[in-house]
């Protein structure tokens, strides 16, 4: 025992979550997590081994990108701590495993940029979708190293000036933003970092919808136009299907770091949403 938990440990350093219990409140605890706190620590220390769908939620919560390599290694280091000895790791379940890829480049910048990240909890997401004035000086702060004013920013997104101001007052309450001493501006605690949101669980779904809502009014007020928009529906297993959502969101991770680096909007500069969605329509095959 050991070997999952040492490697979990650095992925969780790597994603920016600095202590077991950030990570763990973070990520919504036993609203998103099928086990306790108490139960997690086990983890960590290498007492006990979550179950498989346990740790598949795990893996989520960590919130990046990492590479086939690293979701690899720690499957191999969970099945090693399994067996109990490498001799029947080995015989059962080596056979049927790659070997180890060394990292590629875009791994290794994703684990340079990785604790960068603010990771919200649910309690501050909450605040974030709680009106698409919320959500839009959310973004607007988010994408801007100088100070922006509830004038500015309603004017921006098209919203009341006044819903604007309340809905900044109450992200300053989360502890994400600050007003600008002396006077009416609004800016990030910390310059520079991203944020993540919680993974999709029972618990985040409905703040989800609610930002879709937000994001699709926010939107209509601004005019946005669609720079594109496709899809195909197609017959897949659904191991193909995974690996394709997994696929995709590689692209948009790797799309993610064409952003220009934080400061003053040059002129001509947009907020763009970027989606992609795997979704699952209907079996092809009649249930039992």
């Amino acid at each position: 025992m050991g070997n999952f938990s040492r490697t979990f440990v650095k992925l969780r350093l790597q994603s920016g979550f600095k202590t077991a219990y950030g990570f763990y409140r973070s990520n919504g605890g036993v609203r998103t997590f099928p086990f306790t706190y108490a139960t997690y620590l086990k983890f960590e220390r290498g007492e006990t081994l979550p179950s498989p769908s346990g740790l598949a939620c795990l893996w989520r919560s960590l919130r990046r990108g990492f590479s086939d390599s690293a979701r690899e290694q720690l499957a191999r280091d969970f099945l090693r701590d399994f067996s109990g000895d490498d001799a029947t790791f080995d015989f059962l379940f080596a056979p049927l495993l790659t070997a180890p890829r060394p990292p590629a480049l875009d791994s290794l910048l994703r684990n340079v940029a990785g604790p960068t990240k603010l990771h919200l909890s649910l309690e501050q997401m909450r605040v974030v979708v709680s009106s698409p004035e919320a959500t839009g000086a959310f973004l607007i702060l988010t994408n801007s190293s100088a100070p922006k004013s509830a004038r500015e920013i309603s004017a921006i997104i098209g919203a009341d000036e006044i819903k604007t101001r309340a809905a900044l007052r109450r992200l300053c309450d989360t502890g994400l933003f600050r007003g600008s001493r002396g006077k009416d501006g609004f800016r990030c605690r910390r310059t520079g970092p991203r944020y993540s949101c919680p993974p999709p669980s029972p618990a985040s779904r409905p703040l989800y919808d609610k930002q879709d809502r937000n994001l699709n009014e926010i939107a209509r007020r601004g005019g946005g136009d669609i720079l594109y928009r496709g899809g195909s529906t197609i017959r897949l297993e659904r191991g193909a299907a995974q690996a394709m959502a997994s696929d995709l969101s590689d692209a948009i991770n790797r799309g993610g770091g064409r952003e220009e680096p934080l400061g003053a909007p040059a002129p001509g500069t947009a907020l763009y949403l970027v989606e992609a969605r795997v979704r699952k329509l209907a079996d092809l095959t009649p249930r039992e």
